[in-house]
């Protein structure tokens, strides 16, 4: 009896400082993981953000090509559409994702401004961390890129250049087989990528225009050379209304974080209709504002036959006694009192 509660004695339990250890190592631990599991949050919040930007400058950059100039303003949560309440550029305009303070940044929305009458906008809005190039703090996106204010301004330096070099806007359903149904436009980079910079291209309508490339591929030994890309009217065979718009779209992707998801306004073009092509039009649906065969914004030449036989002297040129034929008949008429037979007949031509 005495010898077991020698041994029972004789063991010893932790110390109160092992235990102050224990506890310290826990309350460290748990702190460490608190710290990485709110960093990550701030981290996947400032990803949201810079895709809410990057969704509002080429919603804003359509509005623009639509209208002439930006939108007053924009609400978080609903819509933004043309004055006429016809296009809808985003379905919902998107708001700073909650907790708003993140790091130093003010419990504010994105904020939206205009300038020069509406011809230039910006957008502030704060990052709780850097991202890529981007400083934690106030930035600010413009139609040119996004700046950095934190630590002084920090310029996005990466760049993608879309130019139509005076091309034509529009295309026509006389499409590669005639000049005047297709155009071009060339892309480049603006800066040295540090990798590949793949740009995927796409009609946003195929079955009124496509484009002669899908996809061009920027390193860093080309990147400065400008690449032409076609664009192609396609004939759908059906009578509409005299034109369809359509936009020719990019997206961007590359281990370049300054060039990855980069966003590229989308090009807004015209496909001017053939009437369905000869032989295939009814009488009466041949009367629009088409620049191939029509004295545009003038009295238009028009044909109750075959509209893809009408042609005129270039619209630039076009008055209202400008001459008007289809295929040399009637030549000496004008755009104000031209008219066909249905079917053509040069003889009974008014």
């Amino acid at each position: 009896m005495v010898n077991l509660s020698k041994r029972i004695s004789s063991q010893k339990g932790f110390t109160l400082n092992e235990l102050m250890v224990v506890v310290i190592i826990i309350v460290a631990l748990s702190t460490m993981s608190i710290i990485i599991l709110n960093s990550t949050k701030v981290k996947a919040r400032d990803a949201k953000r810079i895709e809410h930007v990057k969704q509002l400058t080429t919603a804003l950059e359509l509005y623009y090509i639509n209208n002439g100039s930006y939108p007053l303003n924009i609400t978080p949560g609903q819509a933004l559409k043309s004055p006429d309440n016809k296009i809808t550029y985003i379905a919902e305009v998107p708001s700073n994702p909650n907790p708003r303070d993140d790091g130093d940044c003010a419990a504010s929305d994105y904020i939206y401004k205009t300038q020069k009458n509406n011809t230039t906008y910006t957008i502030d809005f704060c990052l709780g961390s850097d991202v890529a190039t981007l400083r934690a703090g106030i930035n600010q996106a413009t139609r040119t890129g996004i700046q950095s204010f934190s630590s002084g301004t920090v310029p996005v330096t990466a760049g993608i250049k879309v130019d139509r070099q005076g091309k034509k806007d529009w295309t026509s359903e006389l499409g590669g087989d005639d000049p005047n149904g297709e155009t071009s436009f060339t892309i480049v980079l603006e800066s040295q990528p540090a990798s590949d910079v793949r740009i995927d291209i796409s009609s946003s309508d195929t079955s009124e225009a496509v484009v002669n490339f899908d996809q061009i591929v920027f390193t860093s030994s080309n990147w400065n050379s400008p690449q032409m890309v076609q664009v192609i009217g396609v004939d759908d065979q059906e009578i509409e209304d005299n034109q369809t718009n359509y936009y020719i779209n990019f997206a961007v992707t590359s281990s370049d974080p300054n060039y990855n998801n980069k966003s590229v306004s989308p090009l807004s073009f015209i496909n001017y209709d053939d009437c369905g092509g000869a032989g295939g039009v009814e009488k009466g649906q041949c009367s629009f504002k088409n620049p191939l065969y029509t004295c545009q914004a003038q009295n238009f030449c028009y044909s109750t036959f075959a509209c893809s036989g009408v042609q005129v002297v270039p619209p630039e040129l076009c008055a209202d006694d400008a001459p008007c034929f289809r295929d040399g008949e009637c030549a000496s008429n004008t755009c104000a009192d031209a008219q066909y037979s249905d079917p053509p007949n040069p003889g009974a031509c008014k």
